[in-house]
C-alpha cells in the first residue's frame, strides 16, 4: 500500500524532476490538485493508486518516458489540456473509470497514439479486481 493523503492534496505547479516519481497504490481520500504539475525522468507512475474527491490535472505535462495510470479508480478526473509527450501513457485496466475528462472525449480519434489503451475509453474492470504488484 502507498501513502495516503487524508485531506486536500495540492501539487499545483510542481516540477518532478526525479528518475522515477511514484504515487503507485496512494490513496487521495480528497482533493488531488496536479494542476500545471510537470514530470520528467523515466517514469511517472500512478499505478493503483485512487483518487477517491477527484484529481486535477488540468495543463499538466508529462515528459517523462513513461507514463501509467494503470490498475486506477477515478471518481472524477480532468486532464483538459495535459500535455503527453512520454513514450508510452497507459490507463490500462481501471478499477473505476468515471467523470474522466480529456480533450478527446468527445471524438477519440483525437486521442494521441501514445496513449493506451487504443480502444477508448478504458473498460472499468471493477471494485472486486486485485491487480497489485504481489499478485502480477
Amino acid at each position: 500500500m502507498g501513502s495516503i493523503f487524508e485531506g486536500d492534496a495540492s501539487f499545483d505547479g510542481a516540477k518532478f524532476h526525479e528518475k522515477e516519481t511514484l504515487f503507485m497504490w496512494t490513496l487521495f481520500k480528497e482533493a488531488a490538485n496536479f494542476n500545471n504539475a510537470e514530470f520528467y525522468g523515466d517514469l511517472t507512475a500512478f499505478d493503483g493508486a485512487a483518487f477517491a474527491g477527484g484529481a486535477l490535472f488540468r495543463k499538466a505535462k508529462f515528459y517523462s518516458t513513461d507514463t501509467f495510470f494503470t490498475g486506477m479508480v477515478f471518481a472524477g478526473a480532468m486532464f483538459n489540456e495535459a500535455t503527453f509527450m512520454s513514450e508510452r501513457v497507459k490507463f490500462d485496466d481501471p478499477k473505476i473509470w468515471r467523470g474522466v475528462d480529456f480533450d478527446w472525449n468527445d471524438d477519440a480519434s483525437k486521442k494521441p497514439s501514445n496513449i493506451l489503451p487504443s480502444d477508448w475509453p478504458p473498460k472499468e474492470l471493477g471494485l472486486g479486481t486485485d491487480n497489485s504488484p504481489e499478485k502480477s
